[in-house]
């Protein structure tokens, strides 16, 4: 789950490139498909990073209720809205000393984005409910599968924050576009889930030839799903997804 498995060229590159911006400050925005690892190379930087002894604390934008993102990120006093009964830190607070992962930046509301801005200007943050703003020290991380310039361009993303966040961009090569990468993962998925299991010749051709949507958690979730169900030595093709088993020629 830590580590970051790659011999192909372009995911050589974004590790390479992960590694240095750890030893930087600069706003990062780790940019690919679902399921590709941004978090994974988002948890990465925090490690190589000298703030690896404080919290990492990784959050996605998208399972926010939209109402209460702000609440959320910078937290809160009694009062400051319905239902608010208690003192609250947000999750800025929260990675303190650390480093916070938004993943789906693309998808904050409108509303709550300056604020956003405003901390990664000068690192204050004005829990809701109060007049007085906390300086912080937690260095953000963001990701998303989004065109983020088409956002800015359509006005659902603010130009400014853009600008801010984009300071470095690693672009996460898709599963179909780093092929010397397939066999390593296979066979380290399958040495987590059945370390006795190999992967039968004929199904080779097809997992090759597979476009993986939905990426590196695709295939890690096939090859669980076929271990878990397959009984016996050989894994079995009636339990792969329709796509696969009906790309499989048999022997």
């Amino acid at each position: 789950e830590n580590r970051w498995l790659g011999v192909d060229p372009s995911s050589v590159d974004a590790l390479d490139q992960a590694k240095r911006a750890a030893t930087t400050e600069i706003s990062v925005l780790l940019h690919g498909e679902s399921g590709t690892g941004k978090e994974l190379l988002a948890r990465l930087i925090h490690r190589a990073s000298s703030r690896c002894a404080g919290p990492m604390v990784a959050v996605n934008v998208t399972t926010l209720t939209p109402s209460l993102v702000a609440s959320e990120l910078f937290g809160h006093l009694p009062g400051a809205f319905t239902g608010a009964s208690e003192r609250r830190k947000g999750l800025i607070h929260a990675a303190c000393g650390g480093t916070l992962f938004l993943d789906e930046i693309g998808d904050m509301p409108l509303a709550v984005q300056p604020s956003l801005l405003r901390f990664l200007e000068d690192g204050l943050v004005r829990p809701l409910g109060s007049n007085e703003s906390i300086r912080i020290d937690t260095r953000i991380v963001c990701a998303t599968h989004r065109d983020l310039e088409a956002a800015v361009e359509e006005g659902r993303f603010r130009e400014d924050l853009y600008h801010r966040l984009v300071g470095f961009v690693i672009q996460i090569p898709s599963l179909r576009n780093r092929p010397a990468d397939l066999p390593l993962l296979i066979e380290d998925f399958l040495a987590a889930q059945s370390p006795a299991q190999v992967l039968p010749k004929a199904w080779w051709a097809a997992f090759r030839s597979y476009s993986w949507p939905g990426n590196v958690r695709e295939l890690k979730n096939v090859i669980r799903s076929v271990c878990g169900m397959s009984r016996g030595p050989e894994l079995e093709a009636r339990f792969l997804p329709v796509a696969l088993r009906n790309a499989i020629v048999a022997p």
